[in-house]
C-alpha cells in the first residue's frame, strides 16, 4: 500500500489602499490524503486529482524518512518563495534621496513632494569696533545752490554701515544664483529708486528681472542716474525735479551687484542686485535679512558686500522648514590698502 502527501499551498497576498499593512502570507496545512494502489513502491510522479495547485507525491508506508524530506523541502521552498516575493515588493519602491537627486545638473534640489517651503534667514554681523569711516564729500565739491540740500555731515559714508548696538552690517547682498527647479512665478510690484538729500535711497537694491523700478528724483535740481551693468543696457537718465519716475527695467540676470552712479553729484552710489528669481536680500539696520517660501532642498548662497566683494562665495544651506544663517566677519574683510583694518 502506497500514501499520498499534499504539499501544502503557499498563497502570498498584498494589502493595497487605505491603511497599507504589506504583505500577508498564509499557508494552507496539508490534508491526510490516502489511497490504496499496487504499483511498484518507487517515488512516482505528481498526479492531477486533488485541489487546485496541490501536488500529490507518492511514497512507501515504510519510507518514513523520505516523507519526512519531502516535506522538509516543501516547507523550505514556501519559506524561500515568501522571501523572493518581500524582496520583490521591496524592489519596486524608490528610496527617498533617489527622488529628490532627480533634477537638472547645477540647479538648486527642488522639494520633494508633500514637503511645505521654508526660509532662510539670518543676520550678518561685525566681528569687531564699528568703524569710523570719513566722510564721501567735502564742502568744497557742493555747488552753492545745492548746499541747503547737500549736507556733509547728513550725506555721512555708507559704504560701510556697522549697527553700534548689535554689530550688524547693513546693505549686504545675500542670494542664490541659480533659481530652483519649478520656481512659482509671482507679480512683480513696481519698486522706488530715489535720489533724496543727495544720496541714494535706498543704496542697496534687490530687483528681479522685468520688474519695474521707478527712478525718482526727490531733491530740488537735477541728478543724472547711471548704472554700470554687465549683461544689460545701461540706463542713463537726467532726473529732473518733480517729473514722473523714470522707468528702469533690466531683461537679464547679474551676476554681481550692479554699481549706480550719479554723474551730477559723483559721490553718490548705489547698488543694484538683479536675479530672474525671488530669492535675493539685502540686509536691514540690524544686519538681518530674510529668503522666505524657499522649497526644500540644498542651496549655495553668496554673500557680497561693496567693499568685501564676496564675503563668501558659497554656503551650502539645506532648507527643510525654517533654517536660520548667523554670519560674523572681521574688520580685514573690509580692508583695502593702505586701511588699518588690513594690518
Amino acid at each position: 500500500m502506497k500514501s499520498l502527501i499534499w504539499v501544502g499551498v503557499v498563497s502570498v497576498t498584498a494589502a493595497t489602499g487605505c491603511g497599507e499593512r504589506g504583505p500577508t502570507v498564509s499557508a494552507t496545512p496539508p490534508p491526510a490524503f490516502v489511497r490504496s494502489a499496487e504499483e511498484p513502491t518507487t517515488l512516482a510522479a505528481a498526479v492531477p486529482q486533488g485541489p487546485a495547485g496541490a501536488t500529490f507525491l507518492e511514497v512507501l508506508p515504510s519510507a518514513s524518512r523520505a516523507k519526512e524530506r519531502i516535506v522538509a523541502e516543501a516547507a523550505k521552498a514556501d519559506a524561500s518563495g515568501r522571501r523572493a516575493f518581500v524582496d520583490a515588493r521591496r524592489s519596486e519602491r524608490k528610496p527617498p534621496e533617489q527622488i529628490a537627486s532627480a533634477r537638472t545638473p547645477g540647479a538648486p534640489r527642488a522639494a520633494a513632494v508633500g514637503q511645505e517651503p521654508g526660509k532662510i534667514f539670518g543676520q550678518i554681523t561685525y566681528d569687531g569696533k564699528p568703524p569710523k569711516l570719513p566722510p564721501v564729500v567735502d564742502a568744497s565739491r557742493i555747488r552753492p545752490a545745492e548746499a541747503h540740500v547737500c549736507k556733509p555731515e547728513l550725506i555721512g559714508n555708507e559704504s560701510l554701515v556697522v549697527n553700534h548696538d548689535n554689530r550688524g552690517i547693513q546693505f549686504v547682498f545675500v542670494y542664490m544664483e541659480k533659481s530652483p527647479a519649478n520656481a512659482p512665478k509671482r507679480d512683480l510690484l513696481p519698486i522706488v529708486f530715489d535720489s533724496k538729500d543727495c544720496r541714494f535711497m535706498p543704496r542697496g537694491l534687490f530687483v528681479q528681472t522685468g520688474q519695474t523700478v521707478n527712478v525718482t528724483n526727490s531733491d530740488p535740481f537735477n541728478h543724472c542716474v547711471h548704472t554700470y551693468p554687465i549683461r544689460n543696457a545701461r540706463f542713463n537718465n537726467v532726473c529732473q525735479p518733480g517729473k514722473p519716475p523714470t522707468p528702469l527695467v533690466y531683461q537679464k540676470p547679474e551676476k554681481l551687484p550692479v554699481e549706480v552712479r550719479c554723474d551730477c553729484q559723483t559721490w553718490m552710489k548705489g547698488y543694484h542686485l538683479v536675479l530672474d528669481h525671488p530669492w535675493g536680500a539685502v540686509t536691514d539696520a540690524d544686519g538681518k535679512f530674510e529668503l522666505p517660501q524657499l522649497p526644500a532642498g540644498k542651496y549655495d548662497l553668496k554673500v557680497w558686500h561693496e567693499m568685501a566683494g564676496y564675503l563668501a562665495r558659497s554656503i551650502e544651506v539645506e532648507v527643510d522648514g525654517d533654517t536660520e544663517l548667523s554670519l560674523k566677519f572681521a574688520p580685514t574683510k573690509f580692508a583695502r590698502p593702505g586701511d588699518p583694518r588690513s594690518e
